[in-house]
């Protein structure tokens, strides 16, 4: 069973409560592997290391047997990904193939010299709390741009320092990004979901960035509301 946490392409989905704990439940029922893809949710996006364990529900901490990263691992400056698994995992099957999973980067030096420097800073509390701090200004910032703009935009969620804006229309979801772009932020739609526009502030933002970006995120929205009207 394979699961993206929060599906980034899909239109930053979020899952329900227990959603993922019964998954889990139904996987050990039945003897399938779990496998969870983290490559943009994971290493402390939402605030928690795992976007799994505890970053989408404080009380639903679940444990994959597979979990695949990349991006964040290397602060997006180094080609790097990951595929991390259980113990028993390895005894069964790479203990007496070890070469059976390789990729054309394996083998990375000075990339997992990046990633362990990383792994460090995302890991440290403080940093994850800082994160958190963050996502909650930038996720009530963009609720209070929803509520001015009823007509335009139906739905925003996500988690920590990730989130989506869902618009009515898809033409109005793309305008808002060329617009948004314009006025100086870097956001781009879902892409199997262009009604939706996902926005991912870097981990370390300080709030008077996301002050900053707030007002060129209405600005940009205003545009499209008055073309709208024309």
């Amino acid at each position: 069973v394979i699961l993206e946490t929060i599906p980034a392409t899909a239109g930053v989905l979020i899952a329900s409560e227990g959603y993922f704990q019964e998954v889990r439940e139904i996987c050990d029922d039945t003897g399938a592997m779990m496998i969870i893809d983290e490559v943009q949710a994971g290493l402390g996006r939402t605030g928690h290391f795992w976007a799994i364990y505890g970053g989408m529900y404080p009380n639903e901490k679940v444990v994959p047997d597979f979990m695949v990263l990349s991006k964040g691992m290397s602060a997006g400056i180094y080609p790097l990904s990951t595929c991390s698994y259980k113990p028993f995992i390895e005894k069964a099957v790479f203990k007496e193939d070890p070469f059976i999973h390789i990729s054309t980067t394996g083998g990375a030096e000075l990339g997992c010299v990046v990633a362990l420097k990383m792994l460090e800073i995302q890991s440290d509390p403080k940093f994850l709390d800082h994160v958190k701090a963050m996502g909650k200004v930038f996720g009530n910032g963009l609720q209070d741009i929803a509520k001015e703009y009823p007509q335009l935009i139906k739905e925003v969620r996500g988690r920590g320092l990730m989130w989506g804006v869902e618009f009515y229309k898809e033409e109005h979801s793309l305008l808002a990004m060329i617009s948004i772009i314009k006025e100086g932020v870097l956001l781009n739609y879902c892409g199997n979901k262009k009604d939706t526009l996902i926005i991912m502030p870097p981990l370390v933002v300080q709030k008077n960035e996301l002050d900053e970006i707030h007002i060129k995120i209405q600005n940009g929205i205003k545009k499209v509301m008055e073309l709208r009207k024309k």
